[in-house]
């Protein structure tokens, strides 16, 4: 009889603290590199944000560890306090304590630990990055003369109108046109009074694609715009033709432009000699 009780009471506990198993976590690829071996997680992707947010693509988290090994391999020269300033400096600039920080790294989905190896991350790319490429950047006056000449940018032209309404019907929509007319042509109407609205600036970009006419007429015309039911006047007040920004104007963003192409490309073609050296071993294709 006891052997039976036991035999119950043993039966009734495993059937109490039976667990349901379920998928915490896989591997979807792995980064073999010069430096190490990096499995890479579905988390990583779909759990783990980058600072502003933002989820971070498997094929961006491959290309971080690839720069991750890189640093090791070239013996880039870093600082090794470098990265630890740098988050002591951010946290200083924005009035920032542990708590607000590890608070931070919740709303991303990391621990502490998890978001300052990440903002470390950032310190050492962008200093790789400029060790490695951004030094060689120089835009040379011919670039920039080419470029400018090229991709020409325009200040936009404007307009500056008074606009006014006048409503008919089918009975007196002839007479009220008739009168019209006569504004057109720069005269006072007979019969009707027009209500011109007060002065409006519009940017050339900004007129819709059909009262353009508006930019060919000539300072002080009228031009008449029936519509179902009102005929729309438009004044013109003063115009102002669009004109090419000068080289000294836009020297700045055609360098910064020149520059993010040329990084573009260096990147690219490091990325693909890197290549050859990293093997990317994907899981789900296993």
């Amino acid at each position: 009889m006891k052997n039976k009780v036991t035999l119950l009471v043993l039966l009734t506990t495993l059937c109490e603290v039976r667990a349901e198993l379920f998928l915490v976590d896989k591997i979807e690829c792995v980064v073999c590199g010069p430096e190490r071996n990096t499995p890479l997680t579905n988390t990583d992707e779909s759990i783990k944000k980058d600072m502003s947010g933002q989820s971070i693509p498997m094929a961006q988290l491959i290309q971080n560890d690839v720069v991750s090994q890189q640093i090791i391999a070239d013996k880039v020269p870093i600082d090794p306090t470098a990265a630890d300033k740098y988050v002591e400096t951010l946290k200083k600039q924005n009035n920032l304590t542990d708590t607000d920080l590890a608070d931070m790294f919740e709303q991303i989905g990391r621990t502490y630990l998890e978001g300052i190896a990440l903002l470390n991350e950032q310190y050492y790319h962008e200093f790789f990055t400029h060790y490695k490429f951004k030094s060689q950047q120089i835009a040379t006056d011919v670039d920039i003369q080419k470029y400018y000449d090229e991709h020409p940018a325009y200040v936009d032209g404007s307009v500056k109108i008074e606009v006014a309404y006048v409503d008919f019907d089918e009975q007196n929509r002839d007479a009220i046109k008739k009168d019209l007319d006569l504004v057109e042509r720069g005269k006072e109407p007979k019969s009707i009074e027009v209500q011109w609205s007060s002065p409006i600036e519009i940017s050339l970009q900004d007129i819709a694609q059909d009262k353009k006419f508006i930019f060919d007429m000539n300072q002080a015309q009228v031009a008449v715009h029936e519509t179902q039911g009102s005929f729309e006047l438009y004044k013109l007040l003063e115009k102002v033709e669009p004109k090419i920004k000068s080289l000294e104007e836009v020297r700045s963003t055609i360098v910064d432009r020149l520059n993010r192409n040329k990084l573009e490309k260096m990147l690219e073609d490091y990325n693909q000699e890197v290549r050859k050296f990293i093997d990317i071993i994907n899981l789900n294709e296993q």
